[in-house]
């Protein structure tokens, strides 16, 4: 099983993906890279592309030429949940854009589940431990911009 990673630390993705075979999410990233990208589910805010789909993030991580590194996991919290659940904003330099997907922790149903597969493509992609840097809610705004 390993040793839990230090950009999870906060949140319960490494949980998930330990609790289902590798084998079935690697299911889950063939099932995603079958269909082309939905443009029209990709929004462009600044300089950055926003997917509020895991399928076509997924697959824009597994096709870029280039992934900057690190790959930035932005986690904010719910106010009053004393940081058990909220979102993480995955975002990765892909071929000179910045690409932003929102995924959930410490949630039921899917949300978590959808950060785990991210966690899971990143790690196939080679990026793994240091090369994903944690940050907290206060650099979304710059990434939005580009930097």
């Amino acid at each position: 099983m390993g040793e839990k990673p230090d950009h999870n630390k906060y949140d319960n993705i490494w949980e998930i993906r330990q609790g289902r075979s590798p084998e079935l999410w690697m299911d889950d990233f063939k099932r995603a890279l079958e269909k082309p990208i939905d443009e029209g589910r990709v929004e462009r805010i600044g300089l950055a592309r926003i997917y509020d789909l895991v399928d076509n993030f997924v697959r824009t991580i597994a096709r870029a030429k280039q992934i900057n590194l690190p790959v930035f996991k932005v986690m904010t919290g719910r106010l009053g949940l004393e940081g058990e659940t909220g979102a993480i904003y995955y975002v990765a330099k892909v071929d000179g854009t910045n690409c932003i997907f929102r995924g959930t922790y410490g949630y039921g149903g899917t949300g978590p589940h959808e950060s785990a597969l991210v966690e899971f493509v990143l790690e196939k992609r080679g990026i793994v431990g240091q090369q994903i840097e944690v940050r907290d809610g206060d650099c979304l705004l710059n990434f939005l911009r580009g930097a």
